[in-house]
């Protein structure tokens, strides 16, 4: 098996927008900095197990996502029950 650091920082890309995070949201959230998330996003870098579970309990995405790209309909139905949430929350405020 050939693990493609390109897709998987594509993967990453996906779910820091998916989120609406800037990369140094997200690198503040993962205790890293936005030079190394910038690096993995473009497949430059690969990363450390120990990185890869934490986006994965932080965004709540399976890292057979993140390393494969596999289990991706589970992933965008959390995004999109997310995002309805959201806009749900946001409807509330407003009434």
């Amino acid at each position: 098996m050939n693990i493609n650091q390109k897709e998987i920082g594509q993967r990453i890309a996906k779910i820091r927008t998916d989120y609406s995070l800037t990369q140094e949201q997200f690198a503040n959230i993962l205790n890293t900095s936005c030079s190394h998330i910038s690096k993995i996003e473009i497949g430059a870098h690969g990363m450390s197990l120990d990185l890869i579970a934490d986006i994965s309990v932080q965004f709540n995405v399976s890292t057979d996502y993140i390393l494969l790209g596999k289990d991706t309909h589970s992933y965008d139905t959390k995004i999109k029950l997310k995002f309805a949430i959201d806009q749900l929350n946001d409807l509330m405020k407003a009434l």
